[in-house]
């Protein structure tokens, strides 16, 4: 891995150090995916789409060397992971089954 690619990462996987909990010997988490907690799951692929375009951009450039190649390969999974975050793809496989729901956050 090139230098440019460790500190994007790093600094990405710094953005989700605050929010984390970890859990004693042999328990478990109570509410693993409470609002809090997925807004910040959020937030974090969010900044993974934008250095994504970010890297899509620099593509142009003449003295872009490739540094940045694996953010521009990883827009879907990006993206999957952003919505499914949001709720929005467990709302389209539930509609898809024929489950409604009324309950909104």
């Amino acid at each position: 891995m090139n230098l440019t690619l460790c500190v994007y990462v790093l600094l990405l996987n710094l953005v989700l150090l605050p929010g984390m909990k970890i859990a004693k010997k042999g328990c478990f988490m109570e509410q693993p995916y409470e609002l809090k907690v997925t807004k910040g799951i959020q937030g974090y692929f969010a900044l993974c789409i934008l250095v994504h375009h970010v890297s899509l951009a620099l593509r142009y450039f003449d003295c872009y060397d490739g540094q940045l190649h694996f953010f521009e390969e990883l827009r879907a999974v990006f993206s999957f992971l952003n919505f499914f975050f949001t709720g929005f793809v467990c709302r389209i496989f539930l509609l898809m089954f024929g489950i409604r729901f009324d309950c909104e956050l």
